[in-house]
């Protein structure tokens, strides 16, 4: 499925940006340089990672999300660096207004046909937004093949273990900023997360069993989490 592949330009942005990030604390641990210091960049990984997410996405929401968390990141720099007076204590609704945003090009990338886009509504998809509240939903579709979960100062359960997948592949991007997730899949599944964690993380807390000779089923987890975490269990 192309719905699986990541853009080139992408996986080498966000490699490149991690091995950096994983030098300059070696060099803090090591003492040459002064980690209070660098620790004032911390706006930066939001940048980061939403530079990442323009070169990964595969439909327009993606990239508005994107373009937000690198906008946030610029703003939190200005506040530290250039005497601009908004920090984090007021732009906080920005996160709230990227996942508006995002959904909303995401549902009008659908509309138009995109050619990445996932399938519409009810033909084994997910959309679920989540902001100052949560959900819990079980899955059922025999024919699933995957979506878009997101909480910002939130949260979600999400239970497949009775879903099956209409392919072999599936691929759900879940991303909680200042929350966290919580998905459930088929003990047959095969869990392939790609995630990324900025002051939080993904866990893959999953047992795979066999499937008696059949295909393996293979569930890819992908987003960002920041401040906040996503599981994935059986």
């Amino acid at each position: 499925m192309t719905s699986c592949r990541r853009g080139p330009k992408g996986g080498i942005f966000t490699g490149v940006a991690i091995v950096a990030i994983g030098i300059f604390l070696l060099l803090a641990q090591l003492g040459y340089l002064n980690f209070h210091e660098i620790w004032r960049f911390w706006p930066g990984l939001f940048i980061i990672v939403g530079l990442g997410k323009v070169f990964e996405a595969t439909n327009p929401g993606q990239r508005v999300w994107g373009g937000i968390l690198g906008l946030i990141g610029v703003l939190l720099l200005l506040h530290y660096f250039a005497n601009f007076k908004y920090g984090i204590d007021q732009l906080w609704p920005l996160f709230v207004i990227g996942g508006g945003l995002s959904l909303l090009f995401q549902s009008y990338w659908r509309g138009t046909g995109g050619v990445d886009s996932p399938p519409p509504p009810g033909d084994g998809s997910l959309n679920s937004v989540n902001i100052f509240g949560g959900t819990d939903r079980k899955v059922r579709d025999r024919n699933f093949r995957g979506g878009t979960v997101f909480a910002c100062f939130g949260g979600f359960q999400l239970d497949l273990t009775q879903a099956d997948m209409e392919g072999d592949t599936a691929v759900i991007e879940a991303t909680a900023v200042f929350g966290g997730g919580e998905i459930r899949v088929p003990p047959t599944w095969n869990v392939i997360v790609e995630g990324t964690g900025i002051f939080g993380g993904y866990e893959d807390s999953t047992v795979h069993l066999p499937s008696d000779g059949k295909p393996a089923k293979n569930l890819y987890v992908r987003g960002a989490a920041i401040f906040g975490g996503v599981e994935v269990k059986n």
